[in-house]
């Protein structure tokens, strides 16, 4: 049905959700059963992001040698 944003926690564990269109059509449910949604990002951004945090530099299938290891 779409993305949602947490507009209320209450103390029981219910969450009141509302849609992040413009409508903003509020949603009460469990809270234990919500997950949390991360946006999908283009495979440049996600090698810029690896490369960045973590030292490992990315090497093409372009750009590597075809020679074999020895």
């Amino acid at each position: 049905m779409g993305s949602y944003e947490v507009d209320t926690m209450f103390d029981n564990g219910t969450v009141r959700l509302i849609t992040i269109d413009e409508s903003h059509t509020p949603l009460i449910v469990n809270g234990h059963h919500l997950r949390l949604y991360h946006y999908p990002i283009s495979k440049k951004s996600f090698i810029k992001h690896l490369s960045d945090n973590s030292g490992f530099e990315i090497v093409s299938a372009e750009n590597s040698s075809s020679a074999p290891l020895a």
